[in-house]
């Protein structure tokens, strides 16, 4: 690993995220971080956010 930040993202990463597994590799956080949106989205029937600015027409 590089720095102290790296160690602990990647040791925050591993805690947090399903699929990672003493892996210091950034795909294995990204698929992780992929398994939990879709596993959210599935469990907890949320919506999918698309920022500010996705408002329905007539709003402001």
């Amino acid at each position: 690993m590089g720095t102290a930040d790296e160690e602990r993202f990647f040791i925050e990463a591993q805690a947090a995220l399903p699929l990672v597994d003493n892996s210091t590799d950034i795909e294995t956080v990204f698929e992780g971080v992929l398994h939990q949106r879709m596993r959210l989205r599935m469990n907890q029937q949320l919506a999918e956010w698309h920022g500010l600015n996705d408002h329905p027409t007539g709003s402001s």
